[in-house]
């Protein structure tokens, strides 16, 4: 899974070759816990493998915090409020279950905030009421069933939310209300069915969203509206069989990457593109399509992939093989025929010109 790279946890995490392990906090003259250690030079705590309890006592300077590897089924209210300073804090793989409204005041300078891999069923509202400062949330690999309306509301700083493989059947009305900023949302490997017109909030500013693996059906534009201004998007292992016209796409006009791959395809709209006018990666592998058709030209257009579908390979299909002769040469080499039995199994190239009956048609993406 992609990550964004943040130029403060590289500041954290590269730290100096030369940088020496103490028990002393330069700043505030406190010793370092005892089943932790501490590095001086970049306020670095590290207390992992197997505690029990979330240790007393960390210098209040603290910038980065890692609790990984633990066994803290639960996070008390008030358990770093003396760490003011603090940047990052990462709890992953600790077996965390249930964590209490409060239990992150005092975080004022937090930023990342990595929860991910534990055991989380739900999250109460007001838990993150006091994270305005963070910018990236890291829940996924949990055990989440359902996500409270406004919940990250106060979340305004917030710009990446990972949500991926928990066990969510549906995005609820107001659930991402108040997130101004974010830019990312990966809800990939979950169970979502449904997802509420009004889940997003009309001015949200999000880019990047990854859908994938879910149980989505229903994409038409009455059934869900996603953000305007996305440029990626990822509906790829989903179970939706056709693309019309009035799908979710044709608010999108600013999409640059759509991944439809493995959505059980067998019919897509000559028009359900028609309004990606910035649409560059197009990706329609291992579905069920027989044939393709662009009633518009898609402009933009650079990168597309149909290999795996069982293409009728009759004069409808001559601008995809040249289309894909001209641009994607690999591709190409990977299409198969699918029918008519004369050239079952055969790629595009493979097609003799004399089985192309009659001129093409159809429309390319250039």
């Amino acid at each position: 899974m992609e990550e964004p790279v943040t130029l403060l946890l590289v500041l954290c995490l590269a730290g100096d070759a030369a940088s020496t392990m103490s028990t002393v906090t330069p700043t505030q003259g406190v010793p370092c816990p005892s089943d932790c250690s501490c590095v001086v030079s970049q306020q670095h705590v590290t207390c992992e493998g197997g505690l029990t309890s979330i240790p007393e006592g960390l210098p209040t300077d603290t910038r980065e915090l890692r609790l990984s590897s633990n066994h803290l089924p639960l996070i008390g209210s008030g358990c770093f409020s003396n760490l003011s300073h603090l940047i990052a804090l990462h709890l992953t793989s600790s077996q965390v279950s249930l964590v209490n409204p409060g239990s992150f005041q005092g975080l004022v300078s937090l930023q990342y905030l990595h929860l991910d891999q534990n055991r989380i069923e739900q999250l109460e509202e007001g838990v993150f009421r006091d994270l305005t400062a963070v910018t990236y949330l890291h829940l996924a690999n949990n055990l989440i069933s359902a996500l409270k309306p406004g919940l990250f509301s106060s979340m305004k700083q917030l710009n990446v939310l990972y949500l991926n493989d928990n066990q969510l059947t549906e995005i609820a009305a107001r659930t991402f209300q108040g997130l101004t900023s974010l830019r990312w949302l990966y809800l990939s490997q979950n169970r979502i069915s449904k997802i509420s017109p009004s889940a997003f909030q009309r001015s949200s500013p999000l880019q990047r969203l990854h859908l994938d693996s879910n149980s989505l059906t229903n994409v038409s534009a009455d059934a869900m509206r996603l953000p305007n201004r996305l440029t990626v998007l990822n509906l790829s292992n989903n179970k939706i069989r056709r693309l019309q016209y009035n799908s979710i796409l044709r608010r999108l006009k600013f999409l640059i990457e759509l991944d439809l791959d493995n959505t059980s395809l067998e019919a897509v709209s000559s028009k359900a593109f028609s309004r990606l006018y910035r649409l560059q990666v197009l990706n329609l592998r291992d579905n069920r399509l027989d044939t393709l058709y662009f009633a518009k030209r898609l402009k933009s257009l650079a990168q597309l992939r149909v290999s795996g579908n069982p293409w009728c390979c009759d004069c409808r299909l001559v601008w995809l093989k040249r289309w894909l002769q001209d641009w994607n040469e690999t591709e190409v080499e990977r299409v198969r025929c699918g029918s008519p039995d004369a050239l079952s199994g055969l790629t595009l190239v493979e097609v003799p010109v004399r089985m192309w009956h009659g001129p093409g048609g159809g429309g390319g993406g250039r």
